[in-house]
């Protein structure tokens, strides 16, 4: 009896040692904000002109830059001093209230909880020193046109000026985050004239910096007594008021990349020692190559823009890299269509030197070709009538063309085969909803997001886009209000507003011999 005791005994302890030394799962993340249980004084409380407020939440709770999140309206001279407790937020006031007045303090997200920073969702205390509390509301929603996706996440402010938002370390008189679907409601409001602005706030200052989507109302916008306002607010990322060439690629065979939007193609280049270049723009991208040798490893570029920046870059070369082989590749993809060219590409522009030496074949059978200058200097066409279904090599002989530096390209082989008729889909296309009297662009992109179709409209249409290889496909349409034939976002310096672009919702599904019929609504 004793012996088996003493089994028992040892065993029982040898569950406890293994249960001493295994490590504790930490159970599921914590991602329930904390939440105000009480406050003293009570919320939306009137008659009161308190010194201190208690906000006092169901967990422990820290401060997140409250010095910058917090927002007082109507503002005070001195900003409350702000401490936590426990579970609680203590704000005492170091200014005198106004009388018969409705204070909102708004914590922004300046109170997170202690275990994994969740922040206090939508914080916002209201008392007034009188017998009533402000109650107007103004709500609305926040779409970011470029995307067109609701603004979520982002501040929508009252405004006392239409400046403050672009004044540093100024505070909105009010403000609300949007939710996930871009909808917003500002409450509490007490009766005047506004500015409204929303804000894609990156960090978190208040205030407008380059790079974030901005809405700006027309004009100011009246809270008084009555139904609700709502509104719909345009959101878009300015342009910057001139180009940045700041980053640029340049390499060792004398040319230059400047990555630019497209509304600054017309920058004014030229070289410093009158040296010899070729520009060329496409789509969001200029290069230039020098033409021209050396006195020295590099050439120094002097770039102008309608008087508003004045640069300077530099492009090197090196004669052991421009006097090499030239080396040609094909840009055109392996399965084309009978329309399409074949397209050659090098890094250096292109002299053809001898057509001859291009060399198309099907069936082993000679193909008469057109050799033709590319859509940019470094590049060639290589234009041919073709039969759906059929295959081509195509052999470019060693001198066939050269850089304009002198060397000469080296050999290039490859095939090409053409699509057969049963394997190309067809595209009916109505849209409705385009705005009369207003050019809209139609963009229509593959799965590798290369354009396939371009047009225009003026009014509901219906396309036909025929010819294309089985796919998904992505659409959107552009409102090109001013006919530039590019976006146009908010341009605060003119007071412009922010062209539209619809996306369509979803990929265009395009089946092999098939006809496809799709309707869009750009309104919905």
């Amino acid at each position: 009896m004793f012996l088996k005791v003493y089994i028992a005994f040892v065993a029982a302890l040898a569950l406890v040692s293994c249960a001493q030394v295994r490590s504790v799962s930490g159970g599921e993340k914590d991602v329930t904000p904390p939440v105000v249980l009480f406050s003293d004084p009570p919320f939306l409380s009137t008659h009161i002109s308190p010194q201190r407020i208690t906000l006092t939440f169901d967990e422990y709770v820290q401060l997140n830059n409250i010095q910058q999140e917090l927002v007082i309206s109507p503002p005070l001279a001195h900003a409350p001093i702000t401490k936590v407790k426990g579970k609680s937020v203590v704000l005492t006031f170091q200014d005198s209230l106004l009388p018969s007045t409705t204070y909102q303090i708004n914590f922004g997200d300046g109170v997170v909880d202690v275990n994994e920073n969740n922040q206090a969702k939508d914080l916002i205390y209201v008392f007034s020193t009188g017998a009533e509390i402000d109650s107007l509301t103004y709500s609305g929603k926040v779409h970011l046109l470029q995307t067109d996706e609701p603004g979520k996440n982002m501040k929508v402010m009252l405004c006392s000026s239409d400046s403050s938002i672009f004044i540093k370390k100024s505070l909105p008189l009010y403000f609300a985050k949007t939710k996930e679907d871009g909808s917003f409601r500002l409450a509490y409001l007490s009766k005047g004239n506004y500015f409204l602005y929303a804000l894609d706030d990156l960090n978190g200052n208040y205030t407008w910096d380059e790079g974030e989507a901005i809405a700006v109302h027309g004009k100011p916008i009246a809270v008084e007594p009555g139904d609700s306002i709502t509104d719909v607010l345009a959101a878009s990322v300015p342009r910057s008021s001139s180009p940045s060439v700041k980053e640029y690629i340049s390499d060792s065979l004398g040319s230059v990349k400047i990555v630019i939007d497209n509304y600054y193609h017309d920058l004014s280049i030229s070289s410093l020692s009158g040296k010899k270049y070729l520009k060329s723009s496409n789509n969001d991208t200029i290069q230039i190559w020098l033409n021209d040798s050396l006195a020295a490893d590099e050439e120094l570029f002097r770039i102008q823009w309608k008087n508003l920046i004045d640069d300077t870059i530099s492009i090197r070369k090196f004669d052991d890299a421009v006097n090499s082989t030239l080396k040609l590749s094909a840009e055109t993809n392996n399965k084309i269509l009978v329309g399409d060219d074949i397209i050659l590409q090098s890094p250096l522009p292109l002299i053809i030197s001898d057509r001859s030496m291009f060399i198309l074949t099907c069936d082993s059978v000679l193909q008469p070709t057109e050799i033709l200058p590319g859509n940019s200097p470094n590049s060639i066409r290589v234009r041919a009538k073709k039969t759906m279904g059929k295959k081509y090599d195509l052999s470019i002989l060693p001198g066939a063309v050269s850089s304009f530096y002198g060397a000469k390209n080296d050999s290039l082989s490859f095939q090409v085969s053409c699509y057969k008729t049963e394997e190309l889909g067809t595209l009916h296309l109505s849209i409705h909803g385009i705005s009369e009297n207003m050019t809209h662009v139609f963009y229509l992109y593959n799965k590798s997001n290369e354009l396939v179709y371009k047009s225009n409209a003026t009014n509901d249409v219906m396309m036909t886009i025929t010819d294309l290889p089985a796919g998904e496909y992505s659409a959107k349409l552009l409102c090109d209000e001013n006919g530039n034939g590019y976006y146009d976002p908010i341009d605060l310096i003119n007071g412009m507003g922010p062209e539209r672009i619809h996306i369509f919702k979803g990929k265009i599904a395009i089946r092999a011999n098939w006809d496809v019929k799709t309707d869009w609504n750009i309104n919905k």
